[in-house]
């Protein structure tokens, strides 16, 4: 999935998962729908997929594909 697809299935509200194998995490960045002033996103990590924990509540759009960018990055150095 390239970049472009990537940012315009977050904007339509869809959940971008992640494996981040040199970490070990299960990683997914969401849509807050809790907020309405402004559009940001969520990132949940667990290190098995049932229990999720909230590392950040308000992400931007640059965060959330520098995040991305380094999870590929780990991945691909293993």
């Amino acid at each position: 999935m390239n970049q472009n697809e990537v940012v315009q299935m977050l904007r339509r509200g869809g959940t971008l998962n992640m494996r981040d194998r040199k970490e070990k995490l299960f990683v997914k960045i969401q849509l807050n729908k809790q907020e309405t002033k402004f559009v940001c996103w969520q990132r949940f990590v667990a290190k098995t997929k049932g229990y999720w924990i909230n590392w950040n509540e308000y992400l931007s759009l640059k965060e959330v594909l520098q995040i991305r960018e380094q999870i590929i990055k780990n991945n691909l150095s293993l």
